[in-house]
């Protein structure tokens, strides 16, 4: 037999904290590299124009796609931040779904169980009366009291 494991909110939080931690890390450092990358051209640019000479479009080009990696990058990793609510909320509606499944089948077992009880006490109550009704009538008979004898003698 396999062991279920339930997902507590707990868990659910923790994972959804540390991948939001985890992102905001990521982005701190794309950040830091878009700042060094922006500073890079700038400094090219300030010192192309006190030269006065024309700019190297093939350093300006590789800092471009620089920058167009780390931002294609930056969102990779925000649609795969934004898919883990999605399944978070998946598995709440699971739950949500299962919940109310479970509720179902319990409250059909319990009413069948409350039925089944009250046609076992009209019975109990048809015994009673039958055998109250049977009592007085051995008691009130010599041929009842050996017909009973006999019923008793056949059941064994």
């Amino acid at each position: 037999m396999s062991a279920k494991r339930r997902i507590s909110n707990e868990e659910i939080g923790k994972i959804l904290f540390e991948a939001i931690s985890e992102h905001t890390k990521r982005m701190e450092t794309n950040e830091k590299h878009i700042t060094q990358i922006e500073n890079a051209i700038k400094s090219h640019v300030t010192e192309a124009k006190n030269i006065h000479i024309d700019v190297d479009s093939s350093k300006l080009q590789s800092s471009m796609n620089e920058i167009d990696t780390l931002m294609t990058n930056q969102l990779k990793s925000l649609k795969a931040l934004l898919n883990i609510p999605k399944m978070a909320m998946y598995i709440l509606f699971g739950l949500f779904v299962y919940i109310v499944i479970i509720s179902g089948i319990s409250f059909y077992s319990f009413n069948k169980m409350t039925n089944e009880v009250k046609d076992y006490r009209k019975q109990v109550e048809k015994y009673e009366g039958m055998k109250s009704y049977f009592q007085s009538f051995l008691d009130n008979s010599k041929e009842g009291k050996k017909a009973f004898e006999k019923w008793k003698r056949n059941r064994q």
